[in-house]
C-alpha cells in the first residue's frame, strides 16, 4: 500500500511539475514595458521591438558583446536571410561592476553597433536600427529566465510567431578573441538556421 502511494506521490508531483513548467514558460508578455535602447534617448516599448515574427533574440553580457557584431557576418557567411527588424540582442549588463557599465554603456555599446554597421550595413539593410537592448537592471535577464548569466556566457532564443521564446543555445567564452568570438558567432548562427530560410 505504501509503495502506491509513492508511486502516486511522484506521478503527481511530475504533472505539476510539467504544468508549472508550461504555465509559466517565457514569452513576450513577460518582457518590461518598456526597455532602453542603444543610440535611443527615450525607452521603446517592447511589443514595437518583436512584432515581425520569429525574431532571432541574442543575449550578451559585456564581455561577449562583441558577438552583436559578428553574428550578422556569420550568418551572412552562412547565407541566411534574416531582416534586421527580426534581430534584437540584449546587452545583459546588470551584473557588470559600476566603472564597466559607465564606460560600456556610454560609448562601447554604441561604437558595436558603428562597426557592425560598417561591416554589414551593404548587405542588411536597416541593420544600423536593429535593437540593442540595455538591460540595466537584469529585467530582460529575468524575464528571459537565464538565472545567474556569467560573464563570458551568451544565449540565443527565437521568438516564434505567438509570442513564445524558445531558448536555442545557452555558452561559454573562452577567452575573448577574435577566433573564439568567431566561433561562438557560427554555433549561433547554426542553432538559428532552422528558423529562417538561406537565400
Amino acid at each position: 500500500m505504501y509503495s502506491n502511494y509513492k508511486w502516486l506521490n511522484f506521478i503527481i508531483g511530475l504533472c505539476l511539475i510539467l504544468f508549472s513548467t508550461t504555465l509559466f514558460a517565457a514569452s513576450v508578455n513577460n518582457f518590461p514595458t518598456r526597455v532602453e535602447l542603444v543610440g535611443q534617448d527615450d525607452p521603446v516599448t517592447t511589443s514595437k521591438l518583436f512584432q515581425k515574427r520569429p525574431v532571432f533574440l541574442l543575449v550578451n553580457s559585456h564581455s561577449t558583446a562583441d558577438l552583436i557584431k559578428a553574428v550578422p557576418v556569420a550568418w551572412l557567411n552562412q547565407g541566411l536571410t534574416i531582416s534586421a527588424d527580426q534581430f534584437v540582442s540584449v546587452a545583459a549588463v546588470s551584473k557588470a561592476p559600476w566603472l564597466v557599465k559607465k564606460l560600456f554603456i556610454g560609448s562601447g555599446l554604441a561604437k558595436l553597433v558603428e562597426e557592425r554597421t560598417k561591416r554589414v550595413g551593404s548587405k542588411i539593410p536597416g541593420i544600423q536600427d536593429s535593437a540593442v537592448i540595455v538591460d540595466l537592471e537584469g529585467d530582460m535577464v529575468s524575464a528571459l529566465q537565464l538565472k545567474d548569466l556569467g560573464k563570458k556566457e551568451y544565449a540565443a532564443f527565437i521568438v516564434n510567431q505567438t509570442g513564445e521564446l524558445h531558448l536555442l543555445l545557452r555558452a561559454e567564452l573562452l577567452d575573448d578573441s577574435d577566433a573564439d568570438i568567431n566561433a561562438a558567432a557560427k554555433k549561433i548562427v547554426a542553432a538559428v538556421q532552422p528558423h529562417f530560410g538561406a537565400k
